[in-house]
Protein backbone atom coordinates (compact mmCIF):
# COMPACT_ATOMS: atom_id res chain seq x y z
CA UNK A 1 0.00 0.00 0.00
CA UNK A 2 2.82 2.57 0.63
CA UNK A 3 4.60 1.03 -2.49
CA UNK A 4 1.86 2.34 -4.60
CA UNK A 5 1.16 5.68 -2.26
CA UNK A 6 5.01 6.46 -3.39
CA UNK A 7 4.01 5.45 -7.00
CA UNK A 8 1.21 8.31 -7.20
CA UNK A 9 2.79 10.70 -5.65
CA UNK A 10 5.72 10.76 -8.01
CA UNK A 11 3.57 9.85 -10.20
CA UNK A 12 1.34 13.51 -9.70
CA UNK A 13 5.27 15.35 -8.99
CA UNK A 14 5.81 14.78 -12.19
CA UNK A 15 2.62 16.08 -14.01
CA UNK A 16 2.87 19.15 -11.66
CA UNK A 17 6.84 19.63 -12.82
CA UNK A 18 5.21 18.75 -16.49
CA UNK A 19 2.80 21.64 -15.91
CA UNK A 20 5.12 24.09 -14.99
CA UNK A 21 7.74 23.22 -17.42
CA UNK A 22 4.96 23.96 -20.00
CA UNK A 23 3.95 27.26 -18.13
CA UNK A 24 7.49 28.27 -17.83
CA UNK A 25 8.38 28.00 -21.90
CA UNK A 26 4.22 29.33 -22.67
CA UNK A 27 6.13 32.21 -20.51
CA UNK A 28 9.64 32.64 -22.20
CA UNK A 29 7.74 32.36 -25.78
CA UNK A 30 5.51 34.91 -25.03
CA UNK A 31 8.35 37.48 -23.91
CA UNK A 32 10.26 36.49 -27.04
CA UNK A 33 6.99 36.97 -29.25
CA UNK A 34 7.00 40.46 -27.16
CA UNK A 35 10.34 41.24 -27.76
CA UNK A 36 10.03 41.09 -31.12
CA UNK A 37 7.20 43.08 -31.26
CA UNK A 38 9.49 46.23 -30.13
CA UNK A 39 12.60 47.67 -31.70
CA UNK A 40 14.44 50.17 -29.86
CA UNK A 41 17.23 50.48 -32.40
CA UNK A 42 19.62 52.55 -29.85
CA UNK A 43 20.24 49.34 -27.70
CA UNK A 44 20.92 47.54 -31.05
CA UNK A 45 24.60 45.53 -31.08
CA UNK A 46 25.10 46.96 -34.13
CA UNK A 47 27.18 50.10 -34.59
CA UNK A 48 26.60 50.58 -38.22
CA UNK A 49 23.20 51.55 -37.72
CA UNK A 50 22.13 49.52 -40.99
CA UNK A 51 18.67 48.36 -41.16
CA UNK A 52 18.04 47.62 -44.14
CA UNK A 53 16.68 44.32 -43.72
CA UNK A 54 12.85 43.48 -42.92
CA UNK A 55 13.57 41.56 -39.52
CA UNK A 56 15.14 44.59 -38.09
CA UNK A 57 11.62 46.32 -38.10
CA UNK A 58 7.87 44.25 -37.36
CA UNK A 59 7.80 42.39 -40.30
CA UNK A 60 4.72 40.83 -38.37
CA UNK A 61 3.05 44.12 -37.83
CA UNK A 62 1.15 42.55 -34.55
CA UNK A 63 1.78 43.15 -30.67
CA UNK A 64 1.62 40.44 -28.79
CA UNK A 65 0.27 40.08 -25.02
CA UNK A 66 1.20 41.96 -22.91
CA UNK A 67 0.11 45.20 -24.50
CA UNK A 68 3.32 47.55 -24.36
CA UNK A 69 2.73 51.44 -22.46
CA UNK A 70 5.38 52.58 -24.84
CA UNK A 71 2.77 53.77 -27.91
CA UNK A 72 5.62 53.95 -30.57
CA UNK A 73 6.60 50.48 -31.39
CA UNK A 74 9.77 51.11 -32.92
CA UNK A 75 12.22 54.12 -32.14
CA UNK A 76 15.61 55.57 -33.64
CA UNK A 77 17.12 57.74 -30.47
CA UNK A 78 20.06 57.60 -28.41
CA UNK A 79 22.38 59.22 -31.24
CA UNK A 80 21.96 56.26 -33.29
CA UNK A 81 20.99 56.61 -37.28
CA UNK A 82 19.29 53.88 -38.97
CA UNK A 83 19.26 53.27 -43.16
CA UNK A 84 16.61 51.60 -45.18
CA UNK A 85 18.78 50.76 -48.68
CA UNK A 86 16.40 48.48 -50.59
CA UNK A 87 14.67 46.17 -48.54
CA UNK A 88 10.83 47.26 -47.34
CA UNK A 89 10.12 47.67 -43.52
CA UNK A 90 6.86 47.78 -42.18
CA UNK A 91 5.98 49.08 -38.46
CA UNK A 92 2.71 50.10 -36.35
CA UNK A 93 4.33 53.07 -35.05
CA UNK A 94 7.65 54.33 -36.03
CA UNK A 95 9.37 57.51 -33.41
CA UNK A 96 12.50 59.47 -34.72
CA UNK A 97 14.10 61.26 -32.01
CA UNK A 98 12.68 60.56 -28.24
CA UNK A 99 13.70 61.88 -24.96
CA UNK A 100 13.94 58.49 -22.32
CA UNK A 101 16.37 60.92 -19.81
CA UNK A 102 18.46 57.09 -20.75
CA UNK A 103 20.79 58.75 -22.91
CA UNK A 104 23.30 62.55 -23.26
CA UNK A 105 22.44 62.41 -26.91
CA UNK A 106 18.27 61.36 -27.24
CA UNK A 107 18.46 62.29 -31.08
CA UNK A 108 17.77 60.27 -34.06
CA UNK A 109 18.28 60.19 -38.12
CA UNK A 110 16.62 58.10 -40.56
CA UNK A 111 18.19 57.63 -44.02
CA UNK A 112 15.70 56.34 -47.10
CA UNK A 113 18.09 55.43 -49.78
CA UNK A 114 15.36 53.19 -51.39
CA UNK A 115 12.93 50.15 -50.83
CA UNK A 116 10.07 50.86 -49.12
CA UNK A 117 8.78 52.21 -45.50
CA UNK A 118 5.41 51.26 -44.24
CA UNK A 119 3.75 52.84 -41.44
CA UNK A 120 0.26 51.19 -40.65
CA UNK A 121 -1.90 51.09 -37.73
CA UNK A 122 -2.58 47.62 -35.87
CA UNK A 123 -5.34 45.48 -37.03
CA UNK A 124 -6.31 44.12 -33.46
CA UNK A 125 -5.13 47.26 -30.96
CA UNK A 126 -5.84 50.17 -33.74
CA UNK A 127 -7.36 51.83 -30.08
CA UNK A 128 -4.46 51.45 -28.20
CA UNK A 129 -1.64 51.35 -30.72
CA UNK A 130 -2.43 53.98 -33.35
CA UNK A 131 -0.37 54.95 -36.37
CA UNK A 132 1.76 57.80 -35.92
CA UNK A 133 5.06 58.40 -38.02
CA UNK A 134 6.82 60.95 -35.34
CA UNK A 135 9.76 63.02 -36.44
CA UNK A 136 11.25 64.40 -33.46
CA UNK A 137 9.36 63.98 -29.87
CA UNK A 138 10.63 65.86 -27.13
CA UNK A 139 14.47 65.48 -28.87
CA UNK A 140 15.68 66.45 -32.22
CA UNK A 141 14.61 64.27 -35.14
CA UNK A 142 15.90 64.00 -38.83
CA UNK A 143 14.48 61.48 -41.62
CA UNK A 144 16.39 62.34 -44.90
CA UNK A 145 14.90 60.53 -47.82
CA UNK A 146 16.73 60.30 -51.31
CA UNK A 147 14.42 57.39 -52.46
CA UNK A 148 11.96 54.80 -51.95
CA UNK A 149 8.87 54.73 -51.11
CA UNK A 150 6.99 55.92 -47.19
CA UNK A 151 3.37 55.14 -47.07
CA UNK A 152 2.20 56.48 -43.27
CA UNK A 153 -1.45 55.16 -42.62
CA UNK A 154 -3.25 57.62 -40.39
CA UNK A 155 -4.73 56.11 -36.92
CA UNK A 156 -8.40 56.09 -36.60
CA UNK A 157 -8.78 57.88 -33.98
CA UNK A 158 -6.98 61.39 -34.38
CA UNK A 159 -6.29 60.87 -37.89
CA UNK A 160 -2.95 61.25 -37.58
CA UNK A 161 -0.61 60.34 -39.43
CA UNK A 162 3.06 62.19 -40.16
CA UNK A 163 4.13 64.47 -37.27
CA UNK A 164 7.10 66.53 -37.94
CA UNK A 165 8.62 68.42 -34.40
CA UNK A 166 5.91 69.27 -31.58
CA UNK A 167 4.92 67.10 -28.59
CA UNK A 168 2.08 67.14 -26.21
CA UNK A 169 0.85 70.64 -24.77
CA UNK A 170 2.80 69.16 -21.45
CA UNK A 171 6.39 69.44 -22.55
CA UNK A 172 5.65 71.93 -25.40
CA UNK A 173 8.51 73.42 -27.34
CA UNK A 174 10.90 70.45 -26.54
CA UNK A 175 10.85 68.64 -30.24
CA UNK A 176 12.68 69.32 -32.93
CA UNK A 177 12.17 67.20 -36.28
CA UNK A 178 12.90 67.84 -39.89
CA UNK A 179 12.06 65.84 -42.72
CA UNK A 180 14.16 66.60 -46.23
CA UNK A 181 12.52 64.97 -48.99
CA UNK A 182 14.65 65.02 -52.07
CA UNK A 183 13.23 62.25 -53.98
CA UNK A 184 11.11 58.83 -53.82
CA UNK A 185 7.37 59.31 -52.41
CA UNK A 186 5.64 60.18 -49.15
CA UNK A 187 1.93 59.59 -49.46
CA UNK A 188 0.04 59.92 -45.78
CA UNK A 189 -3.25 58.62 -45.63
CA UNK A 190 -3.96 60.95 -42.67
CA UNK A 191 -2.93 64.65 -41.61
CA UNK A 192 0.54 65.81 -41.99
CA UNK A 193 1.44 68.21 -39.15
CA UNK A 194 4.04 70.44 -39.15
CA UNK A 195 4.90 71.64 -35.22
CA UNK A 196 2.56 71.30 -32.44
CA UNK A 197 2.79 73.67 -29.09
CA UNK A 198 5.90 75.51 -30.06
CA UNK A 199 7.74 72.97 -31.05
CA UNK A 200 9.37 73.40 -34.26
CA UNK A 201 9.31 71.29 -37.58
CA UNK A 202 10.37 71.67 -41.09
CA UNK A 203 9.35 69.72 -43.93
CA UNK A 204 11.79 70.40 -46.91
CA UNK A 205 10.63 69.33 -50.63
CA UNK A 206 13.87 68.83 -52.24
CA UNK A 207 15.39 70.93 -55.62
CA UNK A 208 15.08 68.13 -58.08
CA UNK A 209 10.96 67.78 -58.70
CA UNK A 210 11.35 64.75 -61.31
CA UNK A 211 12.77 62.83 -58.51
CA UNK A 212 10.06 63.10 -56.36
CA UNK A 213 7.37 60.71 -57.44
CA UNK A 214 4.66 61.92 -55.22
CA UNK A 215 3.50 63.81 -51.89
CA UNK A 216 0.38 63.86 -50.68
CA UNK A 217 -1.93 63.88 -47.57
CA UNK A 218 -5.45 64.21 -46.74
CA UNK A 219 -4.54 67.31 -44.29
CA UNK A 220 -2.10 69.31 -43.96
CA UNK A 221 -1.90 71.68 -40.68
CA UNK A 222 1.62 74.25 -40.47
CA UNK A 223 1.88 75.52 -36.68
CA UNK A 224 2.90 78.78 -35.87
CA UNK A 225 6.24 78.14 -35.09
CA UNK A 226 7.17 76.04 -38.32
CA UNK A 227 8.12 76.05 -41.40
CA UNK A 228 7.10 74.49 -44.83
CA UNK A 229 10.25 74.64 -47.54
CA UNK A 230 10.18 74.93 -51.15
CA UNK A 231 13.82 73.69 -53.04
CA UNK A 232 13.18 75.27 -56.78
CA UNK A 233 15.31 73.86 -59.63
CA UNK A 234 15.17 73.35 -63.41
CA UNK A 235 12.73 70.90 -63.27
CA UNK A 236 10.54 73.02 -61.10
CA UNK A 237 9.13 71.98 -57.64
CA UNK A 238 6.64 69.49 -56.52
CA UNK A 239 3.58 70.31 -55.44
CA UNK A 240 2.15 69.26 -52.23
CA UNK A 241 -1.55 67.78 -52.84
CA UNK A 242 -3.75 67.96 -49.70
CA UNK A 243 -7.16 66.34 -50.37
CA UNK A 244 -8.74 67.87 -47.33
CA UNK A 245 -7.80 70.97 -45.69
CA UNK A 246 -4.67 72.95 -45.55
CA UNK A 247 -4.39 75.68 -42.55
CA UNK A 248 -1.62 77.80 -42.80
CA UNK A 249 -0.29 79.33 -39.48
CA UNK A 250 3.64 79.22 -40.21
CA UNK A 251 6.26 80.56 -42.00
CA UNK A 252 6.90 79.77 -46.17
CA UNK A 253 10.71 79.49 -46.99
CA UNK A 254 11.71 79.72 -50.94
CA UNK A 255 15.23 78.64 -52.04
CA UNK A 256 16.31 78.56 -55.46
CA UNK A 257 18.64 75.48 -56.75
CA UNK A 258 22.24 76.86 -56.93
CA UNK A 259 23.14 78.45 -60.52
CA UNK A 260 18.86 78.37 -61.70
CA UNK A 261 17.11 82.32 -62.71
CA UNK A 262 14.14 81.54 -63.42
CA UNK A 263 12.55 83.74 -66.36
CA UNK A 264 9.74 86.00 -65.88
CA UNK A 265 5.66 83.95 -66.68
CA UNK A 266 6.96 80.81 -64.88
CA UNK A 267 4.22 79.56 -62.55
CA UNK A 268 5.18 77.07 -59.24
CA UNK A 269 2.23 75.75 -57.50
CA UNK A 270 3.35 74.77 -53.96
CA UNK A 271 -0.15 73.57 -52.54
CA UNK A 272 -2.90 72.50 -54.20
CA UNK A 273 -5.93 71.58 -51.38
CA UNK A 274 -9.30 71.14 -51.10
CA UNK A 275 -9.74 73.87 -48.92
CA UNK A 276 -7.12 76.78 -48.23
CA UNK A 277 -7.40 78.89 -44.95
CA UNK A 278 -4.98 81.31 -43.57
CA UNK A 279 -1.76 82.60 -44.69
CA UNK A 280 2.11 82.12 -44.28
CA UNK A 281 3.09 83.91 -40.97
CA UNK A 282 6.21 84.72 -42.32
CA UNK A 283 7.50 84.55 -45.68
CA UNK A 284 11.21 84.52 -47.31
CA UNK A 285 13.26 83.92 -50.58
CA UNK A 286 10.71 86.14 -52.64
CA UNK A 287 14.09 88.08 -53.98
CA UNK A 288 15.30 86.43 -57.53
CA UNK A 289 18.03 88.67 -58.93
CA UNK A 290 17.83 92.41 -59.92
CA UNK A 291 14.70 92.85 -61.77
CA UNK A 292 12.82 89.30 -60.47
CA UNK A 293 10.88 88.65 -57.77
CA UNK A 294 8.08 86.15 -57.27
CA UNK A 295 4.69 86.94 -56.38
CA UNK A 296 3.31 84.82 -53.82
CA UNK A 297 -0.44 84.24 -54.88
CA UNK A 298 -3.28 82.17 -52.74
CA UNK A 299 -6.12 81.33 -54.82
CA UNK A 300 -9.01 81.19 -53.20
CA UNK A 301 -10.97 79.84 -56.51
CA UNK A 302 -8.21 77.04 -56.83
CA UNK A 303 -7.93 76.70 -53.31
CA UNK A 304 -4.05 76.15 -54.17
CA UNK A 305 -0.62 78.64 -53.59
CA UNK A 306 1.68 79.14 -56.18
CA UNK A 307 4.74 81.37 -56.99
CA UNK A 308 4.95 83.45 -60.17
CA UNK A 309 7.99 84.79 -61.74
CA UNK A 310 7.63 88.51 -62.61
CA UNK A 311 9.57 91.91 -63.31
CA UNK A 312 10.62 94.67 -60.49
CA UNK A 313 10.92 97.64 -61.60
CA UNK A 314 14.24 99.39 -61.49
CA UNK A 315 14.96 102.39 -60.01
CA UNK A 316 15.13 105.53 -62.30
CA UNK A 317 18.29 106.50 -63.26
CA UNK A 318 18.18 110.73 -62.63
CA UNK A 319 18.44 112.39 -65.67
CA UNK A 320 18.29 108.97 -67.65
CA UNK A 321 15.68 111.14 -70.04
CA UNK A 322 15.83 108.39 -72.99
CA UNK A 323 15.92 105.64 -70.74
CA UNK A 324 18.81 103.60 -72.06
CA UNK A 325 20.08 103.25 -68.71
CA UNK A 326 22.85 105.55 -68.92
CA UNK A 327 23.03 109.48 -68.96
CA UNK A 328 24.38 110.48 -71.93
CA UNK A 329 24.16 113.48 -75.12
CA UNK A 330 21.15 111.29 -76.18
CA UNK A 331 19.39 112.13 -73.19
CA UNK A 332 19.60 116.46 -73.94
CA UNK A 333 16.89 116.23 -76.56
CA UNK A 334 14.33 114.52 -74.02
CA UNK A 335 15.48 116.64 -71.54
CA UNK A 336 14.11 119.77 -73.66
CA UNK A 337 11.17 118.26 -74.14
CA UNK A 338 10.56 117.30 -70.55
CA UNK A 339 11.64 120.81 -69.58
CA UNK A 340 9.74 122.94 -72.29
CA UNK A 341 6.22 120.13 -72.91
CA UNK A 342 6.17 117.39 -70.15
CA UNK A 343 2.90 116.32 -71.67
CA UNK A 344 4.89 115.66 -75.26
CA UNK A 345 7.36 113.93 -73.34
CA UNK A 346 5.10 111.25 -71.69
CA UNK A 347 3.32 110.37 -75.14
CA UNK A 348 6.74 110.35 -76.62
CA UNK A 349 8.13 108.53 -73.62
CA UNK A 350 5.46 106.75 -72.05
CA UNK A 351 6.55 107.57 -68.92
CA UNK A 352 5.77 111.19 -66.64
CA UNK A 353 9.01 113.54 -67.09
CA UNK A 354 8.91 113.34 -63.70
CA UNK A 355 10.41 110.03 -63.43
CA UNK A 356 14.06 111.21 -64.43
CA UNK A 357 13.41 114.54 -61.99
CA UNK A 358 17.23 115.19 -60.99
CA UNK A 359 16.07 117.28 -57.59
CA UNK A 360 13.42 114.73 -56.60
CA UNK A 361 10.95 117.39 -56.20
CA UNK A 362 8.21 115.96 -58.92
CA UNK A 363 9.06 118.34 -61.28
CA UNK A 364 11.52 119.42 -64.24
CA UNK A 365 11.40 123.18 -64.59
CA UNK A 366 14.39 124.88 -64.58
CA UNK A 367 16.16 123.99 -60.95
CA UNK A 368 16.69 120.54 -62.90
CA UNK A 369 19.24 122.30 -65.41
CA UNK A 370 22.43 122.33 -63.80
CA UNK A 371 22.05 119.03 -62.00
CA UNK A 372 21.65 117.76 -65.48
CA UNK A 373 24.72 119.34 -66.76
CA UNK A 374 26.56 117.93 -63.92
CA UNK A 375 25.32 114.20 -64.55
CA UNK A 376 25.49 114.80 -68.12
CA UNK A 377 29.31 116.08 -67.74
CA UNK A 378 30.06 114.29 -65.18
CA UNK A 379 30.75 116.45 -62.45
CA UNK A 380 28.08 115.16 -60.23
CA UNK A 381 24.69 116.80 -59.57
CA UNK A 382 26.03 118.63 -56.52
CA UNK A 383 28.49 120.30 -58.06
CA UNK A 384 26.21 122.75 -60.16
CA UNK A 385 23.35 122.43 -57.32
CA UNK A 386 24.06 126.07 -56.10
CA UNK A 387 23.84 127.86 -59.71
CA UNK A 388 20.30 128.41 -60.58
CA UNK A 389 19.88 130.49 -63.57
CA UNK A 390 16.98 133.07 -63.83
CA UNK A 391 14.23 131.58 -66.26
CA UNK A 392 15.28 133.81 -69.51
CA UNK A 393 18.91 132.02 -69.32
CA UNK A 394 17.31 129.11 -68.56
CA UNK A 395 15.87 128.82 -71.20
CA UNK A 396 18.92 129.70 -73.53
CA UNK A 397 21.13 127.16 -71.95
CA UNK A 398 18.29 124.65 -73.13
CA UNK A 399 18.44 125.51 -76.67
CA UNK A 400 22.49 125.36 -75.95
CA UNK A 401 22.10 121.94 -75.15
CA UNK A 402 20.27 121.10 -77.84
CA UNK A 403 22.46 122.40 -80.31
CA UNK A 404 24.85 120.69 -78.58
CA UNK A 405 23.20 117.85 -79.36
CA UNK A 406 22.74 118.14 -82.96
CA UNK A 407 25.88 118.80 -83.51
CA UNK A 408 27.44 115.56 -82.00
Amino acid sequence: MKQLRSMLYVQRAARLAGVMFCVLMLCQAGSARAALNKIFWEESASPDGEWSEPGNWDPRNEPYPPIPTDMFQARISGGWTANLDSAGAIAASLLVGKNQGEWVDDSGTLNIYGGDLTVKANALYPYIWPSQFHVGHLAPGWVYQYGGDVYVDGDPVNHWGLVIGGTDSLLAGRGNGTYDLRGGSLVVAGRIMIGRDNSPGRLIVGGDATAITALSGEELNLYSASTLEFVIGPGGVKTLDVSGSAILDGALEVRLVDGFTPTVGQTFTLIDSANLSNIFVNVTGLEIATGLAFDLVYDLDMDDVRLEVIATALPALAGDFDGSGVVDTQDINPFVLALTDPSGYEAAYGVPASTYDLTHDGLVNTEDINPFVAVLTGGGAEAMGAIIPEPASAYLLALGLLALGRRR
